[in-house]
């Protein structure tokens, strides 16, 4: 059997994190459609989903106290199973987004894990596993470019200098250097791919990986996402980031604790 190692950066968990969904829990009546209203089915009482809460309805047609088959039961990601949202699997008695998924913001819904330039978006944390210098603005709800990056064939690359327009790559190569080229439609120098804009806007650095040389965050950044940062010139995790290293011989478990490892951190 072959072994491989991952390493994924991730959130800081902290045990209160994962008591925040307790068996104490208030009677969750919060709902996204009928499926989540299910646990309230009985003999003669129907469950709906009505104004983003599950209401029941007797044979006579009348609006009773919903009443569970079982106590306490979530509607929320990270709440205790069975698991009434689509894409959502039980885990040691807890409900987890299931591989490819993320928690939404409201943790009542499982959403596409990854999501690319121009796609439907909720949470920054869909585009950037397409692109780590992209977002999901509010307004727009499609992943886009930071503010400091453009969209080149379907690709975030970092600007250059607001102050310098251009035409040709030429330009580009006399005015910041090796590693740079013009974007004509916006006429706009832009680092290459693997390289990234300095601070100072003079120059394109390398992008740097895990415990690398590097210069400044950005360049962290780019291959280790928005929890590095350069530290004592070596990119590292911020304050409230590990990296996690495992031996995995299953690609499928692989996916599925890394979204474990989502779903709490999406728990507040």
């Amino acid at each position: 059997m072959e072994f491989w190692h991952l390493l994924i950066v991730l959130p800081v968990i902290m045990p209160n994190n994962v008591l925040a969904i307790s068996s104490n829990e208030l009677l969750e009546l919060s709902c996204n459609d009928d499926m989540q209203c299910k646990q309230f089915q009985q003999d003669g009482i129907k469950p709906k989903c009505m104004d983003g809460h599950c209401q029941c309805i007797n044979s006579a047609d009348e609006h009773v106290k919903c009443k569970p088959m079982n106590n306490k039961l979530s509607n929320i990601i990270g709440g205790n199973c069975p698991c009434n949202q689509p894409n959502a699997e039980c885990y040691q008695n807890r409900c987890y987004c299931a591989i490819d998924f993320i928690p939404s913001s409201d943790k009542r819904r499982c959403l596409e894990r990854t999501a690319f330039l121009g796609d439907s978006c909720e949470l920054d944390a869909q585009c950037q596993k397409g692109d780590y210098n992209a977002i999901c603005p509010s307004t727009l709800r499609r992943c886009s470019c930071m503010e400091q990056f453009a969209n080149h064939d379907q690709q975030c690359l970092s600007k250059i200098s607001d102050k310098f327009k251009c035409t040709t790559t030429a330009q580009c190569l006399k005015e910041f250097g090796s590693n740079s080229q013009c974007d004509s439609v916006i006429q706009r120098c832009l680092c290459s791919d693997g390289f990234v804009t300095a601070l100072n806007n003079s120059m394109c650095l390398t992008v740097s990986k895990y415990l690398a040389d590097c210069e400044e965050t950005s360049q962290c950044i780019n291959t280790m996402g928005p929890g590095a940062k350069c530290t004592d010139r070596i990119c590292q995790c911020d304050v409230e980031y590990y990296p996690e290293t495992a031996v995995i011989v299953n690609e499928r478990w692989t996916a599925f604790m890394a979204n474990v490892a989502a779903s709490l951190a999406f728990i507040p």
